[in-house]
């Protein structure tokens, strides 16, 4: 999800009832995307 968009996605997915983590801090998420 794009950083513009994070807030709706948070609103979204709160309101559905959806559990969500972020993982853009997390160095194996990091290391996997590059």
């Amino acid at each position: 999800v794009p950083s513009s968009e994070m807030d709706e996605f948070h609103d979204n997915a709160n309101r559905l009832g959806y559990e969500y983590n972020v993982v853009i801090d997390d160095l194996f998420f990091q290391l996997l995307m590059h």
